[in-house]
């Protein structure tokens, strides 16, 4: 099942918050649909 964009949001603002700077940083560089680089753009932006 796939989980709701809002609940998705929420997801990544969580774990955004626990990953160290290089993690972050690690994180960002990696390749991501349209729709994934949409929701972590929207989680971010919301932190």
């Amino acid at each position: 099942a796939k989980t709701e964009p809002a609940k998705m949001v929420s997801i990544v603002q969580k774990t955004w918050k626990k990953m160290s700077p290089v993690a972050r940083d690690h994180a960002l560089k990696l390749q991501y649909s349209e729709t994934e680089k949409r929701r972590i753009k929207e989680a971010l932006s919301a932190a």
